[in-house]
C-alpha cells in the first residue's frame, strides 16, 4: 500500500512552491512514521546507559544517537501487509496515525463499526475520511459499547501498518524516565544552548517538551513558560510532575501581550515554537487546513515574533521553531524577524549537520532526512528596536 498525505488544493500549492517536482516525494513520506522513533531520557533520574540497559534485558531493541547524549531511538518497522477482515471499525484521523503505528484502538477514538461485532472477532481497523486500512486487531468490546463507552480498549492491535514499540505503555515512561521527542524538537533546544543562559522563556510552552528539555540542560537557570489558558497549563504541570524535575515559573498568559503585562521581564534567551500549521508532523493521513488557516497562523507567529524581539535583551539569543513545511511559515517568517532587527546567527553545528543549513537556519525535509518536516531559525539582538510604521513594530 503507497500512503500519500491528502491535502486541500490550496495549501498542496504551498507545499509545491517549496518543494516544486518533489512534493509528491514529500506527500508521501508525510504520510508514514519516521524509520527512527525518539525517545529523550531525562537524565535528571537516570543515565543513559543505564535505560538502555533496563531495556535491552526485556528485549527492546534500543540505540543511542551518536551526537545527542539524551536521544535514544527504536527502529520502526514496516509497511506490512494486513489481514482483511469482513468487520470494520472505523476511526478518527488522531487513532488511525496512532493505530498504524501499533498502539491499541482506544474506545475515543472509534467512530463506527460493523454491526455483528462481538468480543473476540478479528476486525479491520480503517480511518474513516480516508478509508485507508491502518491495521487488524481482536475487538476487546462488542459494537455496542464499543460505541458506547468513552474510555478502555476497543480493539487490540495485532497486526499495525507499521510496528514501533507502545512507549507509553512502558513502566520507564511511567517511572518519568523518558519523554517521546523527534529529533528536530530536541534539537531546537539544543540550539537555544541554555546551559549559557540565565534567564529562559519559553513562550508557548505546552505539553512542556521542549521546556522540561531546558530544564534537563540548564538545572541553574530561571526558567519560565507561558500558555495562554489553565488546561494548556496544567499539561505542562502533568509532565514536570510525571519527569519529577524541579519546578518553574508557569504564567498562564497570552504572549502577544507579555511586554504589556510584565514590562521588566528581560530574558537572555527565548523559545518561540508557536501554534503552526504542523504539515510537517508524521505519520499525518490528510489535513483540511486551508490557506486562510495558514494565513491566520502566520499571522499570530508574528505578533508572538514582535513581543519576542521587544522583551529579548541585548546579547541574547532567540530560537524561532516550527513543524511545518510552508515558506510562509519559515523563511518568510524569519525574513520578518530580521525586518523587526533580529539578527541570525548559525545555529550549532550539532543543528546545522541534521538538516539542510542556510544563513542563520535549518530546514529538516521528510525525504531526505528521514524526519518530521521542522524549521529551527536562531537570531540575536545586539540593538534597542525602534519599530517601523510599516511592519507594526515598535
Amino acid at each position: 500500500m503507497k500512503l500519500t498525505l491528502k491535502l486541500r488544493a490550496d495549501v498542496l500549492e504551498l507545499v509545491e512552491h517549496v518543494y516544486h517536482s518533489e512534493v509528491n516525494e514529500v506527500l508521501r513520506a508525510l504520510a508514514t512514521p519516521t524509520s527512527r522513533y525518539f525517545i529523550r531520557v531525562n537524565t535528571a533520574r537516570v543515565g543513559v546507559e543505564e535505560l538502555l540497559k533496563k531495556l535491552q534485558e526485556k528485549g527492546v531493541e534500543a540505540h543511542s544517537h551518536s551526537d545527542i547524549r539524551e536521544a535514544v531511538y527504536f527502529h520502526v518497522k514496516g509497511p506490512f501487509a494486513l489481514p482483511s477482515f469482513e468487520k470494520e471499525v472505523r476511526v478518527d484521523k488522531e487513532a488511525a496515525e496512532s493505530v498504524m503505528q501499533g498502539a491499541d484502538l482506544y474506545c475515543p477514538g472509534v467512530l463506527s463499526a460493523s454491526s455483528g461485532i462481538r468480543r473476540g472477532d478479528g476486525v479491520s481497523v480503517l480511518e474513516d475520511y480516508t478509508g485507508t486500512h491502518v491495521a487488524s486487531g481482536i475487538a476487546v468490546l462488542g459494537r455496542r459499547r464499543m460505541l458506547s463507552q468513552r474510555r478502555g480498549r476497543a480493539v487490540e492491535v495485532t497486526h499495525p501498518l507499521f510496528r514501533a514499540p507502545k512507549v507509553r505503555e512502558m513502566p520507564e515512561y511511567g517511572e518519568g524516565l523518558i519523554y517521546p521527542q523527534t529529533l528536530p524538537s530536541m534539537l531546537a533546544v539544543i540550539a537555544l544552548e541554555p546551559w549559557r543562559h540565565h534567564v529562559i522563556l519559553d513562550m508557548c510552552a505546552a505539553p512542556g517538551g521542549k521546556l522540561t528539555y531546558i530544564v534537563q540542560l540548564a538545572p541553574h537557570a530561571r526558567i519560565i513558560g507561558v500558555d495562554r489558558n489553565k488546561r494548556k497549563i496544567a499539561e505542562i504541570e502533568h509532565t514536570i510532575a510525571r519527569l519529577k524535575l524541579r519546578r518553574v515559573e508557569l504564567l498562564v498568559e497570552d504572549s502577544r501581550y507579555l511586554d504589556l503585562r510584565y514590562p521588566v521581564l528581560k530574558p537572555d534567551a527565548i523559545l518561540l515554537d508557536p501554534p503552526c500549521s504542523a504539515l510537517g508532523v508524521r505519520p499525518k493521513l490528510y489535513d483540511r487546513k486551508t490557506r486562510r488557516d495558514i494565513e491566520a497562523l502566520v499571522s499570530l507567529q508574528r505578533q508572538l515574533l514582535k513581543v519576542a524581539a521587544k522583551i529579548l535583551k541585548p546579547g541574547g539569543t532567540l530560537v524561532y521553531s516550527v513543524c511545518t513545511v510552508t515558506a510562509s511559515e519559515c523563511e518568510e517568517n524569519m525574513k520578518f524577524a530580521m525586518e523587526l532587527g533580529l539578527e541570525p546567527v548559525e545555529p550549532p553545528e550539532l543543528v546545522k549537520k541534521a538538516g539542510e543549513a542556510c544563513q542563520g537556519a535549518v530546514r529538516f525535509h521528510p525525504h531526505v532526512h528521514d524526519t518530521p518536516g521542522f524549521f529551527i531559525a536562531v537570531f540575536t539582538k545586539h540593538r534597542k528596536h525602534f519599530y517601523c510604521s510599516e511592519a507594526g513594530i515598535s
